[in-house]
């Protein structure tokens, strides 16, 4: 999924000729704390309401208060690109720039987390082990195997942590079974330490509990 498919076109922006009281109008409109700032169409960066509530209101909005300026993504980079973007600046939305630095819109980071999650494995009902292993002895096939074994299948996996210093790998895995004793027995055997197990519906159930709570948060 390319982002410039899930621009969101209720999302404002701003002017570099408006007021602050122009402007924190506009975020009051919106309930965003975040908002991309052009200069006739082109993108300056994003401004933070937060920091606008110290200015004067009669005043232009300050030049050094357009924060992020080269952080945006290009319409054709993917939904994983910009949830990188997002969570390595703590944004609450991404703008999407072209290669003249031409704004063309804005992704919630909410909403390319409702859309990972809706149509990926992750919003599959399943099982969720994680597992340490060194970095040497880690083996993505041999972890499906293993899986294959136990005649369950792998739905998603990724490497959620990485120590320098013991060179050992965190590595979350989602199958699809709920009944995991045997496969977490058989990891054991084949030298993977067993970190935990998610596998009761209880709390498979808690965790989409939590998943709702944040998107209603993030208000998706």
């Amino acid at each position: 999924m390319i982002i410039n498919q899930l621009i969101d076109k209720r999302i404002p922006f701003l002017t570099d000729d408006q007021t602050v009281h122009d402007a924190l109008k506009v975020f009051v409109d919106s309930s965003l704390s975040q908002l991309p700032i052009t200069r006739s169409g082109q993108y300056l960066g994003i401004i933070n309401k937060g920091d606008l509530k110290l200015i004067m209101e009669e005043q232009d909005i300050p030049s050094e208060m357009r924060y992020y300026k080269g952080i945006y993504v290009s319409p054709y980079d993917n939904l994983l690109e910009a949830l990188r973007i997002g969570h390595l600046y703590q944004l609450e939305l991404v703008p999407i720039v072209d290669s003249n630095l031409k704004y063309i819109g804005s992704v919630k980071m909410g909403s390319c987390l409702r859309f990972l999650i809706g149509n990926t494995t992750l919003g599959e009902v399943g099982g969720i082990l994680v597992l340490k292993a060194k970095k040497n002895d880690y083996s993505l096939s041999e972890i499906s195997r293993i899986i294959e074994l136990e005649g369950s299948n792998l739905l998603h996996f990724f490497i959620n942590d990485y120590n320098e210093t013991t060179q050992e790998l965190k590595i979350t895995i989602k199958i699809d079974s709920l009944n995991l004793e045997s496969l977490e027995r058989t990891f054991e055997r084949y030298g993977y330490f067993v970190d935990a197990v998610f596998s009761e519906k209880e709390e498979m159930n808690g965790i989409k509990e939590r998943y709702d709570s944040l998107m209603k948060y993030l208000n998706v």
